[in-house]
């Protein structure tokens, strides 16, 4: 059968629709790049927010007005009933591995297996790759824990494979995934740091770069972390989750770490490694934000000024806590949103534009475009090979990229 993957969301979403992929080309099964040469369409589902969900739930009812087999998995499966009205079966986070099943007619699938033996199906120069899932907090506003609910690590061999295994097909850039890599390896006895000291010692040209961590972990970790960082393999990037800038309410979002603790991340590793790139997630218009709280937001990314940092507009997700609470008028959610953006495109261009005038590495992740050593997205002048490295020297910046010349050609 031929069939097409729709993914929407985190690159743990992504990394669990290469694993589909890998399972149905085990099992006989075509994949395609485009839905209207498919036989079945699998759509990897999102709940994170509100305005993602719209869009997945507007494909569903286009894709079953066209009579088309569908499949839903990921993480709006465990609650959204309506799903069922579109999709011939539902598929749990956890049974990517039994996908098969459903093309075969099984309505539901509920699982909550290991997927470390799994195969991926690896396509270009990017690999996305799930290192766990689940976490060991219980934020008011977060529906993903509902979906994954339980702390599950992959072990270091089924990760270290997995990346053996892309690097031989062609990736230069890893993507270790999870819902919260700070808890990586909890539930095994060791930990993240662990993980990349292993990666560290692999032979290859690519590196990996680990995806978000909370800085309740990254403190736990301490210096073995750092020291892991600063392996030749490892991305200095460091993607920390702050949410707010007020203390109270991180606190009513029931976040087990502080602003202080964020802070105290942010300096720490700027000492050890100064060109780490620091990225970091604000929520805007959580019920309990008052406009001295929104200040507090916009103070904490003027002074710690983080190098990426992903806005979201608080929407209510269903199943949680928050939602419960009286919202804040839509206005006053969407008015902070423009003056949060407005403020980190200022302060990201600022730090972009320290990069003019300097030479660095590069690797072609996607057409025209690469990643530094630190994580910066590079546009390229030139014609450059995916998959190549070049020595560059930076001519201009904006708030997200960094624009080079070549300096010499690709190394092998």
């Amino acid at each position: 059968m031929k069939v097409f993957i729709k993914t929407y969301g985190c690159s743990l979403n992504q990394a669990d629709s290469e694993l589909m992929e890998g399972v149905l080309i085990r099992e006989g099964h075509e994949i395609v790049e485009r839905e209207e040469e498919a036989d079945a369409i699998v759509v990897n589902t999102c709940t994170v927010k509100g305005a993602t969900e719209n869009k997945i739930m507007n494909y569903l009812e286009k894709l079953s007005a066209k009579g088309k087999k569908v499949v839903a998995a990921g993480c709006l499966t465990t609650h959204k009933k309506q799903l069922s009205h579109y999709a011939s079966s539902l598929i749990s986070p956890g049974a990517v591995g039994r996908v098969g099943e459903s093309l075969e007619g099984k309505k539901v699938i509920v699982d909550f297996g290991d997927k470390g033996r799994l195969p991926r199906r690896q396509t270009g120069a990017i690999a996305r790759i799930a290192i766990q899932e689940g976490c060991m907090s219980s934020c008011t506003f977060c529906e993903t824990k509902i979906a994954r609910p339980r702390l599950m690590s992959q072990s270091i061999e089924s990760i270290l494979l997995w990346i053996r295994q892309a690097v031989n097909a062609g990736a230069v850039e890893i993507q270790l995934a999870g819902m919260d890599t700070g808890t990586y390896g909890t539930d095994r006895g060791y930990d993240v740091a662990d993980l990349l000291t292993k990666i560290n010692k692999m032979e290859g040209m690519f590196r990996a770069r680990l995806g978000m961590n909370n800085p309740q972990h990254i403190k736990r970790l301490g210096k073995k972390l750092i020291t892991a960082y600063e392996g030749e393999k490892i991305y200095k990037f460091l993607h920390t989750a702050v949410q707010s800038g007020s203390e109270k309410v991180v606190a009513d979002m029931e976040r087990t770490h502080s602003v202080e603790d964020f802070e105290e991340v942010v300096k720490s590793y700027r000492e050890e490694m100064p060109s780490m790139t620091i990225a970091t997630d604000i929520i805007v218009g959580y019920p309990t934000e008052e406009e001295s709280d929104f200040e507090e937001s916009i103070a904490l990314v003027k002074r710690t000024m983080p190098d990426v940092v992903n806005v979201s507009k608080f929407t209510p997700r269903p199943l949680t806590r928050a939602a419960k609470l009286k919202q804040l008028p839509s206005s006053v959610v969407k008015e902070r949103s423009r003056i949060m953006s407005e403020v980190v495109v200022e302060t990201t261009k600022k730090r972009n534009k320290h990069y003019i005038g300097r030479e660095m590495e590069a690797i072609v992740t996607e057409e025209g475009k690469g990643r530094t050593e630190n994580y910066k997205q590079v546009v390229f002048k030139e014609n450059v090979r995916v998959g190549q490295c070049y020595d560059v020297k930076v001519v201009d910046a904006n708030h997200t990229s960094l624009f080079v010349e070549l300096l010499e050609k690709s190394r092998e």
